[in-house]
């Protein structure tokens, strides 16, 4: 029988303020790129690396909301966040180097490194879900 867990108005009213705050983040850098992959056909050439790294600045705001969200944790929660983020560490770098290697040796075709943040976001989801049952 799973264990009913219950938050604290404190938890609850940080995981709100992180919703807004990431969300809010994530919303202006979908406009960004957006903006970005539009501009970028329209103007020349210097000014396309200033365009295209636009979209960075709105998840600058998306790290400072999880950093935000991180500290107002208690100390289960940090742990299970912290090794979360570990097992995304070394999962991702293990399975880039590896498909690097084969990439290399066995001639596959190259993978643009836009793939690797949702490799190590799904890795980092992964690593959460192993976390929580560990101690559940």
């Amino acid at each position: 029988m799973p264990v009913e867990q219950r938050f604290t108005s404190t938890e609850v009213e940080s995981s709100k303020r992180y919703g807004r705050e990431f969300g809010g983040a994530m919303m202006w850098y979908a406009l960004f790129l957006f903006g970005a992959a539009y501009l970028a056909r329209v103007v020349p050439l210097p000014w396309r690396v200033v365009v295209a790294a636009t979209p960075i600045v709105p998840l600058w705001f998306a790290l400072q909301a999880a950093l935000r969200f991180f500290r107002r944790a208690d100390e289960f929660a940090r742990r299970v966040q912290l090794e979360a983020v570990g097992f995304a560490f070394v999962a991702g770098v293990m399975l880039s180097m590896a498909y690097g290697l084969v990439e290399a040796l066995a001639e596959l075709p190259r993978i643009s490194w836009t793939w690797v943040p949702p490799l190590f976001l799904a890795l980092y989801g992964l690593g959460g879900y192993l976390a929580k049952r560990r101690y559940a």
